[in-house]
C-alpha cells in the first residue's frame, strides 16, 4: 500500500470500484468494496489522494473520507467521460476517474459543507411542495372546467374557486364536490408547509454569516442564502507543489457540451434567439425558400 499516489472510487449505493494507481501511473490494485468496507479500506491506505466524480453522494464521501486524512478531489462528470475505455463498466470508470485527476491542467469541484448541503435540502424540498401545490391547483382547475366552471390561473384566485365549489346553486353533483374538497384540502396543507419552509429559511439566513455579507438592495437574505448553497465553485487547477502556482485550463474546457452535461443554465437569451432561429428555419423550410 505504500506506493499508492491516487485512489479513483466509482461511486455506488452498495458495491463500490476502487483503482489505485502509484506515482508513475502504473496500476496498484484493483477491487471491488461493499458499501461498510469502504471506510475501512481507506483507513489502511497510506495518505494519498482520493479522486471522485462529483455525482450523488459524492460530498458525504468527501467529508467521510477527508476526515481519515485524504485529500479529496471532486471532478466534474463531463471532465471524466473523455478518459474512459472501450467496455464501459465500474472498473473503466475508476480508472478513468484516476487518469483525469492525474492530469495538470484539470479542474476540481470544491465539496460542499454540510450547512451548504442542509439548506440546499431545505430548497429543494419547498420547491417541491410549491411545484405539487401548482400541479393541484392546475388540475382542480381542468376538472371544474369539464363540468362549466372557469377559473382564472394562480393560487390568488383559489379562495374565489373554492367559493363556486360551497355554493349550492353551482349545480355541481356531489361526487364532484367532495372530490374538490380533496384537492382543497391537499392544497392548504401544502400552503401550510410551504409557509413553515419559508420561515425555517428566513430564521437560518438570519444566523448564516455569508448570507449577512450576500445581502444588499435588491438581494434578500433568503435569495443570498439560496446563492450560497447552490454556487458552483471549482477549485482551479491542480497547484503545482514546487513553486506554488497553479496551472489553468485552455479555454477548450469551457464548451457548451461541458456547461450543459454538468447542469449548469445556459443563458436564457441565448436559448431565445435559438428559439426564434429554430421557428424561422421551420418557416423557410415549410415554404421552400431559399434563405436570404
Amino acid at each position: 500500500m505504500k506506493e499508492v499516489s491516487i485512489v479513483g472510487p466509482d461511486l455506488a449505493k452498495r458495491v463500490f470500484q476502487v483503482h489505485a494507481a502509484g506515482a508513475d501511473g502504473g496500476v496498484v490494485l484493483r477491487r471491488n468494496l461493499s458499501r461498510g468496507q469502504v471506510l475501512a479500506f481507506f483507513a489502511e491506505v497510506p495518505r494519498c489522494i482520493v479522486a471522485m466524480e462529483a455525482c450523488a453522494t459524492a460530498h458525504y464521501w468527501a467529508h467521510e473520507i477527508g476526515k481519515i486524512g485524504h485529500e479529496v478531489r471532486l471532478l466534474p462528470p463531463a471532465y471524466v467521460k473523455p478518459f474512459v475505455k472501450r467496455q464501459k463498466n465500474d472498473a473503466a470508470d475508476a480508472e478513468a476517474i484516476v487518469e483525469a485527476a492525474t492530469r495538470p491542467s484539470m479542474r476540481f469541484v470544491v465539496p460542499k459543507t454540510e450547512p451548504q448541503q442542509a439548506c440546499s435540502m431545505l430548497f429543494r424540498t419547498l420547491d417541491l411542495f410549491v411545484r405539487q401545490r401548482t400541479q393541484f391547483i392546475n388540475a382542480l382547475r381542468a376538472h371544474l372546467a369539464e363540468h362549466g366552471i372557469i377559473a382564472p390561473q394562480g393560487i390568488a384566485n383559489l379562495a374565489s374557486l373554492a367559493e363556486i365549489i360551497e355554493d349550492h346553486g353551482s349545480g355541481l353533483a356531489l361526487i364532484v364536490v367532495e372530490t374538490a374538497r380533496l384537492y382543497l384540502d391537499q392544497i392548504d396543507a401544502l400552503s401550510s408547509r410551504i409557509a413553515s419552509l419559508e420561515k425555517a429559511l428566513r430564521s437560518e439566513a438570519k444566523r448564516s454569516q455569508s448570507t449577512a455579507r450576500l445581502t444588499m438592495p435588491g438581494m434578500g437574505p433568503i435569495t443570498a442564502m439560496a446563492v450560497t448553497a447552490f454556487k458552483r465553485r471549482e477549485a482551479g487547477s491542480r497547484p503545482n507543489i514546487e513553486d506554488g502556482t497553479t496551472r489553468h485550463p485552455p479555454a477548450s474546457y469551457h464548451r457548451r457540451d461541458d456547461r450543459h452535461s454538468m447542469g449548469m443554465p445556459e443563458s436564457p437569451i441565448r436559448e431565445l434567439v435559438a428559439g426564434k432561429n429554430a421557428g424561422a428555419q421551420t418557416s423557410h423550410a415549410r415554404c421552400n425558400r431559399p434563405r436570404q
